[in-house]
């Protein structure tokens, strides 16, 4: 279910560039998706091209990017970055961390035409 909040999101802000910018067309959208989010990029492509298709989204292309998460152990105080899902720590093997940044989803940029 989190595919279809972050698909209405990107959509959300295509319309918003498109009524700024009447004149301009959207090519591209690109997001960053955590490996926080429990959302898998082929669900999100299908979510959107779903929730896009008859709107002023449906010729735009969606391209996912892993975003890089930031996670401390609360055992050693190790800080470290994860592009993947992380269970423990790989300094001492502790499973008690914290997520310290790494949104489950953020819109990178929109790519226009005029």
């Amino acid at each position: 279910m989190h595919e279809t909040v972050f698909s209405r999101q990107v959509i959300s802000l295509i319309r918003a560039q498109l009524k700024k910018n009447p004149g301009q067309r959207v090519v591209s959208a690109v997001v960053a998706l955590s490996p926080f989010s429990h959302v898998k990029p082929q669900a999100l492509q299908q979510a959107f091209c779903e929730l896009a298709r008859g709107s002023a989204a449906e010729s735009v292309e969606l391209k996912i990017e892993p975003l890089e998460a930031k996670l401390e152990c609360r055992q050693c105080k190790y800080s470290f970055a994860a592009k993947g899902p992380v269970f423990c720590c790989p300094r001492c093997a502790s499973a008690n961390l914290q997520l310290e940044t790494g949104k489950e989803f953020m819109v990178q940029s929109l790519e226009v035409e005029k």
